[in-house]
């Protein structure tokens, strides 16, 4: 499968996906509290710091593999079965010890649902890694879709029928069991289900390394929502997570595809430095151009947004969804920057890389927690700035490109941004005397993003711009042929 074909499908899966999780999120935040919502959200924080022990790094493993035998297959199977079953015994059994470090017992139920959850995971992880390695996103897309699909259900049903917070584990719980049984039907017939060890210290090895790394995002991303629990309280982790969560729609809907895609696609361009130098300025600039200027919608529709989806309940979460919104602008120039460390095999520069996120994060929440609630997104911005620069540096030290030509890029993708924001801002302006009016500036806004975005990029002639152009001349193409082959009425 091509990489633009690739990319299409990982959108699909995104988009729809994305859909599902939106209606599921507006509704959810209309039958549990921001309290409610911060209780579950501090357990999966904690849950998630036990993830990247789950496998150990083994699906990665088999994605950057050059040659898959039996053997390896076999190795990577048993370290996921293994620790599957070892972290659904140590969340069943920390359960307690959880709930009385944050005095609620609902953490307690609610570890007990995710620990059956843990045992699931395996069953599905081996084969969506194989896909993943063959670039098959279609099939992805249905397991992903039927998941989302199912845990949403689940969810909203449970949350309606009065179970609180726990109701969003049970639908974490459904998902994993809808994907899992998907997955069984692509799951590949020469794929053994007997584990085995004869190459389990290589994949042991890899994996290492790559669990440090993972344990250490889980961690700069954790960090805000665990401090705030224990300083601030459950109320002011709903709000921080709830903003978070409508940055991260974007997060989801654009970048995810985008790097699950890049991974495979770097890993095959093996280690031409200055080849991975020249798509990391390219993915860079095109990326930019696109989540700057839907960031900016987001930052500056933020107060009707949230209106809208949530419910003016959560209005005290508009300054933090700005702040957050300027720190993912930083973030995105080095969205790629850990794909080619992993390819060229720069593992430890990665992971003193990703340590120093989690401090710099941490200690501008810490020092933020202690100013206020608001002040903790703007120091999260500032420490972003700041990693940018290194992160930036660090990569082109590993895979050489022209400074000039990334700082042209980003100009130009500024440039598109602010022809985008025209009309959102303008359009906010003439709306501040009216709070109550959410639908109406949110889609004047998003059609005068769209347009100011393409009329931009167009002046620009901006990357994104071109590759649009070729996007539309395939539809009009194909359009065109099978007008052609419509058999006329005689």
């Amino acid at each position: 499968m091509s990489t633009r074909r690739a990319l299409a499908f990982s959108y699909l899966d995104r988009y729809a996906s994305f859909i599902v999780a939106l209606v599921t999120s507006m509704l959810i935040a209309r039958l549990l509290t921001p309290a409610e919502i911060g209780v579950y959200s501090i357990t999966m924080v904690m849950i998630g710091f036990m993830g990247p022990f789950r496998e150990l790094g083994a699906s990665q493993y088999l994605i950057q593999k050059k040659v898959l035998t039996t053997d390896v297959i076999r190795s990577i199977w048993a370290i996921q079965l293994f620790l599957g079953l070892a972290l659904a015994l140590i969340i069943f059994f920390a359960r307690n010890i959880a709930a009385s470090f944050y005095h609620n017992p609902e953490i307690g139920d609610i570890m007990a649902v995710l620990a059956l959850n843990s045992l699931l995971i395996p069953f599905g992880a081996l084969t969506m890694a194989w896909l993943t390695k063959q670039l098959r996103f279609d099939q992805l897309a249905i397991i992903r879709f039927g998941g989302s699909l199912t845990g949403s259900a689940g969810s909203i049903y449970f949350a309606w029928a009065g179970h609180g917070p726990i109701s969003l584990a049970y639908g974490a719980f459904s998902s994993t069991l809808a994907m899992t049984l998907i997955s069984f039907y692509f799951r590949p017939k020469h794929f053994p289900w007997m584990p085995g060890i004869k190459e389990i210290t290589k994949v042991i090895g890899f994996g290492i390394t790559m669990s440090g790394i993972t344990l250490l995002n889980q961690a700069y991303i954790g960090a805000p929502e665990l401090i705030l629990g224990r300083l601030q309280g459950m109320y002011a982790t709903g709000l921080f997570g709830r903003a978070q969560g409508l940055v991260n729609i974007f997060e989801k809907l654009v970048m995810d595809s985008v790097y699950v895609v890049l991974l495979p696609v770097f890993s095959k361009l093996g280690k031409e430095s200055k080849v991975m130098g020249d798509h990391f300025v390219n993915g860079t600039t095109m990326i930019t151009a696109i989540g700057w200027s839907t960031l900016c919608l987001i930052a500056i529709m933020a107060h009707p947004a949230i209106n809208f989806l949530y419910g003016n309940q959560w209005n005290g979460a508009i300054n933090m969804t700005r702040a957050l919104c300027l720190s993912m602008c930083f973030m995105l120039s080095i969205i790629l920057c850990p794909a080619i460390l992993i390819v060229s095999d720069n593992k430890r520069a990665l992971f003193w890389l990703t340590a120093l996120n989690v401090i710099l994060q941490s200690c501008s929440v810490l020092i933020g927690a202690r100013m206020g609630f608001n002040a903790i997104g703007w120091g999260i911005a500032i420490a972003s700035f700041a990693l940018t620069a290194i992160w930036i540096y660090a990569t082109h030290s590993i895979a050489p490109f022209s400074w000039m030509r990334l700082m042209m890029g980003l100009i130009r993708s500024f440039l598109v941004t602010i022809g985008a924001a025209i009309l959102p801002l303008s359009t906010m302006l003439f709306f501040r005397d009216k709070p109550d009016y959410t639908f109406i500036p949110l889609s004047i806004g998003l059609i005068g993003m769209t347009i100011g975005f393409l009329a931009s990029a167009k002046i620009t002639n901006h990357p994104v711009w071109l590759e649009f152009s070729n996007i539309l001349e395939n539809i009009l193409a194909i359009a065109r042929k099978k007008f052609r082959n419509t058999p006329k009425d005689a």
